[in-house]
């Protein structure tokens, strides 16, 4: 076992986490993670000496470091549905979110009540989402309806999945 570079991963992740941008979530990684004020915000050295006097020294024995592990990655993908990074006053953007979109449509002259469907997508927006669910439905459609008939959309609900 290499404490030393666990105890940098220790560190790197302890500073990766104090950066996520949703406080239930981070709030989580104090909990589940590295404990608020162990290791002081910033500190990615290991020194050569006295190793177990540095607060990282504690989460590097096996079970500790692989749950430790664990609880990050599940807190980073956490991050990336919700808030996403903040650090040095720019925040990610990048972050996608699950939606559940439910259109009503008619193919004129074919339907005679209302077609619905449900399509789940991921999107940075309810409008995108939105913009992608009718582009998936109207493709779709093309291949099914026939050739001449319009397609009237009735309405398109978005929500949060």
């Amino acid at each position: 076992m290499d404490r030393i570079e666990r105890m940098k991963m220790v560190k790197a992740m302890e500073y990766i986490a104090r950066q996520i941008n949703d406080e239930e979530v981070f709030y989580g990684w104090l909990t589940l993670g590295v404990a608020d004020g162990d290791i002081p915000y910033g500190d990615l050295e290991v020194g050569l000496l006295n190793l177990d006097e540095d607060p990282a020294y504690w989460y590097t024995e096996d079970e500790t470091f692989s749950e430790l592990m664990y609880h990050f990655l599940r807190k980073m993908r956490q991050a990336g549905t919700s808030g996403g990074l903040y650090c040095d006053h720019v925040a990610c953007d990048e972050v996608t979110r699950r939606y559940k979109v439910t259109i009503t449509y008619w193919i004129v002259g074919v339907d005679e009540t209302p077609q619905t469907t449900t399509v789940r997508i991921k999107a940075k927006s309810d409008r995108g989402a939105r913009d992608t669910a009718l582009g998936k439905l109207m493709g779709e459609i093309q291949e099914t309806a026939w050739k001449g008939y319009a397609v009237t959309v009735d309405s398109v609900k978005v929500e949060e999945a």
